[in-house]
């Protein structure tokens, strides 16, 4: 702790939260630049984990495993505020650990992002943004190396540390050893590489990568032939060329292929229709034929209704009528009692002798009214 009581403000944790700060931060940013057919294309990792499209089709599909990038150094971040759970080793640990990783997911990154503008003819850059994040990143891993080997301290105030003058040449050493780290990386991965379809030929002299454009060689400045530049430009406009009609051809092929979906799709939508039309058809006709044979049945039933109120009424007329017959010999009987009283009629005319019937009240021979 210093004189004045209060905590240092210069110290290896301060210093990681900054840098996983400044690392979020690049994350939203450009890392690199992408030209096809004269349009430039702003790639940031952000953007790759959303999909890139270029003249409405999509180039890149999208790649969420590169959220990894930002929650790490996220997770550096918050690392360094649980000082509790986590002693100054095991947070220098997971820093380191989470650095390196970071490290490695941005390098494979570059490398997948200039394998795919190769891939489709484009121009591939990296910006300064990537270098920086190189840098940064190296800088957490060296400082948790440095708490993990107890060179140094978490907490500990770094100005008062580097005071002294052999604190000094190792501070010096260090910031060596890192500044030659990053523009090692620089070198590699950075603008100092210059992209290998920029490249027309090299000096005859020195060896060094002539750009398109240049009249004299960068490093010698000895002239660049007229022969070279122009055989390069020819080149450069085959390739240009070459990379133009495959992407037509790519265009080419994907509207063929739209179409066909295009054309399979209203196949499919056709059909469908063709088939509801179909099952609606066959619907009305079993509807059609199962009302006819419902009012065949009702017809079939009113008609039996029908038949048996007629068998009824002849059966009722029929009774109506027996009823009648034994109704008139009743009567004609109760007559012949009337007439005759209980004696016992005569079986033959008193007169002419004719055969008489059993409820004769007259002769049917003379007319002679039967006493």
């Amino acid at each position: 702790m210093n004189e004045t009581g209060r905590k240092p403000a210069v110290t290896a944790k301060n210093i990681i939260r900054v840098l996983s700060v400044i690392v979020i931060i690049i994350f939203f940013c450009p890392t690199f630049l992408v030209s096809c057919s004269g349009q430039t294309i702003d790639v940031s990792a952000m953007n790759v984990v959303g999909g890139i499209k270029s003249y409405g089709e999509s180039v890149v599909k999208p790649q969420p495993l590169l959220l990894i990038c930002l929650l790490l150094p996220i997770a550096i971040f918050v690392i360094l505020f649980l000082n509790k759970k986590f002693t100054d080793d095991k947070a220098a640990l997971i820093t380191a650990i989470c650095a390196a990783v970071d490290l490695i997911v941005w390098i494979i990154f570059r490398v997948q992002a200039k394998k795919a503008a190769l891939k489709n003819y484009c121009t591939f850059k990296v910006t300064g943004w990537y270098v920086f994040n190189i840098i940064f990143l190296i800088c957490i891993i060296a400082l948790a190396v440095l708490v993990l080997f107890r060179v140094i301290h978490m907490q500990e105030d770094l100005v008062v540390r580097f005071r002294g003058s052999g604190a000094q040449d190792a501070l010096n050493q260090m910031a060596s050893a890192v500044k030659g780290l990053a523009e090692n990386v620089s070198a590699n991965v950075g603008n100092g590489g210059v992209p290998k379809e920029d490249i027309m030929g090299y000096c005859a002299k020195c060896g060094t990568p002539l750009i398109f454009g240049d009249k004299f060689c960068t490093s010698c400045g000895r002239p660049v032939p007229e022969d070279i530049i122009a055989e390069a430009e020819e080149e450069r406009r085959a390739a240009e060329e070459a990379r133009r009609a495959a992407e037509e051809a790519r265009r080419a092929e994907e509207e063929a292929r739209r179409a066909a979906e295009e054309a399979a799709r209203r196949e499919a939508e056709e059909r469908a229709r063709r088939e509801a039309e179909e099952r609606a058809k066959r619907e009305a006709e079993e509807r059609a034929r199962r009302e006819a044979e419902a009012e065949a049945r009702r017809a079939e039933a009113e008609a039996r209704r029908a038949e048996e109120a007629a068998r009824r009424e002849e059966e009722a007329a029929r009774r109506a009528e027996e009823v009648r017959v034994e109704t008139d010999e009743l009567t004609e009987k109760e007559l012949s009692k009337l007439a005759y009283g209980s004696s016992p009629r005569p079986a033959f005319c008193s007169r002419c002798g004719a055969k008489l019937a059993s409820d004769a009240v007259f002769c049917s021979a003379c007319g002679t009214k039967i006493v």
